[in-house]
């Protein structure tokens, strides 16, 4: 046996945290929300320039929810002091999915503009019965415009039925 194996484990005393490092977070630190204009980039996020007018806000710990139209991100404060840049870390940043298309929009009354995703082409369909006027259209307002040149919006969005020879 040898001299390590025999010896009793030492268990290694915890201190406890007190009650003055333990309190609720809003006594203490905001979290704030902050929606940057569209041309923000990612690396701005770490940019002091980009907090200028709200730094005298600031509390080292605060936590800033950013909302950008195509990502979000969580920012700590690490530090700020008056007179100094603030120092920031960025915990979390997450691409957001496009906002769909409106499927309706534009569309003469009667219509819809359908956008196939997978194959990132426009269609033109009737809704009293489903038909599809307009098909592989590469932008919205292309397939907005073959449906007003379609035969079918000529007599005002309604097929004529022809029932044949002598009727």
């Amino acid at each position: 046996m040898t001299k390590d194996a025999a010896a009793p484990a030492v268990e290694r005393k915890i201190k406890p945290v007190g009650r003055r490092d333990f309190r609720q977070r809003e006594q203490f630190n905001m979290t704030w929300r902050m929606v940057v204009p569209a041309d923000t980039r990612k690396e701005d996020l770490n940019k002091p320039a980009l907090y200028a007018l709200v730094v005298d806000l600031l509390t080292p710990h605060d936590r800033i929810d950013v909302v950008h139209q195509d990502w979000i991100a969580k920012v700590l404060v690490r530090h700020v002091e008056k007179g100094f840049d603030p120092q920031l870390v960025v915990l979390a940043l997450k691409e957001l999915p496009p906002l769909p298309e409106r499927v309706y929009s534009e569309a003469p009354p009667g219509f819809r503009l359908e956008l196939a995703r997978d194959k990132n082409l426009w269609s033109a369909i009737r809704i009293a019965d489903g038909a599809v006027l307009v098909t592989d259209a590469k932008s919205r307002e292309e397939a907005r415009r073959q449906l007003l040149d379609h035969a079918a919006m000529k007599d005002g969005g309604q097929m004529r039925h022809h029932r044949g020879p002598g009727d």
